[in-house]
């Protein structure tokens, strides 16, 4: 461990979105990733997270490394996406070695969380009108993962 390792943080959630390409996703997680953190969540989301000119890929991840539990906003957007895929893949490997639980958090009707994933949670966020709501599940399922 470097002294690096030791000031930088560990998070209870890591998001993963495509907000960029998605409006809707970008409006839910304004509301979710505050939310989270008034529940006493540490939630990595990299608008709020990454200091301008980081670099990106080694940053993502660390957070994913340091993170307990991976969310997926599952959008069309996010499901295109390379970068996604490839956050995927980082809390894919990070399940399998038994550091990372995954919940799958759908926002648009009829699309489903990616196959070939073990999902401890899915949580049909497509429904739910108000987003203090969906907060609040989010917030239960990450405790619930036994944090």
């Amino acid at each position: 461990m470097t002294a690096l390792d030791a000031v930088q943080p560990s998070y209870d959630l890591f998001l993963s979105h495509s907000s960029r390409l998605d409006p809707r996703a970008e409006e839910v997680l304004e509301v979710l990733a505050p939310g989270l953190s008034r529940h006493g969540l540490r939630v990595f989301w990299d608008r709020t997270e990454l200091a301008p000119g980081e670099p990106l890929l080694p940053s993502i991840e660390r957070a994913i490394i340091r993170s307990k539990v991976g969310l997926l906003v599952v959008t069309t957007a996010a499901l295109g996406s390379g970068w996604v895929e490839l956050e995927l893949e980082a809390m894919w490997r990070a399940r399998r070695a038994g550091s990372m639980r995954l919940i799958a958090l759908l926002l648009e009707r009829g699309t489903d969380a990616p196959d070939g994933w073990q999902w401890d949670v899915i949580i049909d966020g497509s429904a739910v009108g108000a987003r203090a709501t969906l907060t609040d599940r989010v917030a239960a399922a990450v405790r619930d993962l036994n944090l």
